[in-house]
């Protein structure tokens, strides 16, 4: 699958327009999500639109460290995402921290992160309510999604790395979140994304 990243006029998604994004995972309205992802610089803008990225683990791992109540709140609860257009309805649910499995007697709040889905642009807590599903739409569930959100938010935790054309970055979609500044001008971005196993299938016959 292959994506072109420019500013439009009107846009759908806000990939497309010029304003900064909130750290992300992708597509977490598919299921399964896609493993990897490819970003390719074509141009950057004269001015902003530096990507950005978290190591969502480690922020996961600092709230299981700092409120132990609030991770499990967010490995528990199923959370529905979204993106409707009139040509489609994609959606799925996923907690907002996924859990690895363990051994059978090993407490959950023990057990390894699997993967993280958090996207709030894609996040549809009402929708969620309406099917008859109060879990993503308890206070609990709000407080324990906002000591992340500010996680997420906080620029200590960031990396910033301003792409060139003709860089390539090259990252773990269920570990590494997102985003980018807001920037004035021309920017051009391509990119894909892969399942893991045929890379781990290529890498194997090529060693």
């Amino acid at each position: 699958y292959k994506f072109v990243i420019k500013q439009v006029a009107n846009a759908h998604n806000l990939a497309f327009d010029s304003i900064a994004l909130q750290q992300h995972t992708d597509f977490t309205y598919l299921d399964p999500v896609p493993d990897v992802a490819l970003f390719a610089c074509i141009q950057n803008a004269e001015s902003g639109g530096d990507s950005l990225w978290v190591d969502s683990f480690a922020l996961a791992e600092e709230l299981r460290r700092t409120d132990p109540v609030s991770f499990l709140t967010l490995a528990t609860t199923p959370v529905l995402h979204q993106d409707l257009t009139d040509k489609w309805d994609m959606r799925a649910e996923h907690p907002t921290i996924e859990l690895g499995g363990g051994e059978p007697s090993q407490p959950l709040l023990d057990r390894p992160i699997k993967r993280v889905y958090f996207n709030e642009r894609t996040r549809d807590s009402w929708r969620q309510l309406a099917m008859g599903s109060l879990a993503a739409t308890t206070g609990a569930f709000y407080d324990a999604l906002r000591k992340f959100e500010r996680m997420a938010d906080n620029p200590d935790w960031h990396v910033n790395t301003p792409l060139k054309p003709g860089d390539v970055v090259l990252f773990d979609n269920a570990r590494v979140m997102h985003s980018r500044n807001a920037f004035v001008g021309r920017r051009h971005m391509e990119g894909s994304y892969m399942p893991r196993d045929p890379i781990h299938t290529t890498w194997r016959a090529r060693k």
